[in-house]
């Protein structure tokens, strides 16, 4: 099978793919591979939840691993889709592999595409900048999105609120935009976040 990504060819074993064998229960087991399971990787020991992954059937010949990474939704407790720093790829059982331990690696391809919203910014002559810090606008729209008039709320949650609404606007923020927001919620407001 060849994997697309970008400008780049990779090429996997698709056909006669020996069976994974796992350890269950204190025995082991093999289960067919059928597919290959792709996860984002964030560096270190940290991946996209099994939960949400993209999965190729063997039977492709060819995949657009970029084509296919540019709006899926990669999740994380921790990390975004711009941090991700190479995309794993593992043989896996379809039907098994998300419950039990049933993959097996094969590669990791460096990621050269960047997250849509990034494309879609400079694709916009409007919208070139790529520092926006959040305005007292901004910070009032979310807040009343999420809360009632001085509501306690999560300081997490406005800025997640807030970086879902200015995103959905094609809004880059500056990556230090957290901190200066926090420092200017505490002049705009009196509402106290927690």
């Amino acid at each position: 099978m060849k994997i697309k990504m970008g400008d780049k060819e990779y090429f996997v074993q698709s056909e006669n793919v020996p069976d994974i064998v796992s350890k269950q229960k204190g025995k082991e087991e093999s289960f067919p591979a059928d597919c290959i399971q792709v996860y984002a990787h964030y560096g270190k020991h940290y991946y996209s939840k099994r939960k949400n992954l993209i999965e190729i059937p063997l039977s492709a010949k060819e995949f657009d691993l970029g084509r296919a990474v540019i709006d899926f939704p990669f999740e994380h407790d921790n990390f975004t889709n711009k941090q991700i720093i190479d995309y794993t790829l593992y043989y896996a059982n379809s039907k098994w592999s998300k419950k039990l331990n049933v993959y097996r690696k094969i590669l990791e391809i460096p990621n050269t595409i960047k997250p849509a919203e990034e494309k879609f910014v400079k694709q916009d002559s409007n919208k070139t900048k790529s520092d926006y810090i959040p305005t007292e606008e901004d910070y009032e729209m979310a807040y009343k999105k999420i809360a009632k008039p001085g509501e306690e709320i999560d300081v997490n949650k406005l800025l997640d609120k807030l970086h879902e609404e200015l995103t959905k606007q094609g809004k880059v923020l500056d990556q230090n935009w957290r901190k200066i927001t926090i420092k200017n919620i505490e002049k705009w407001s009196s509402v106290v976040l927690s």
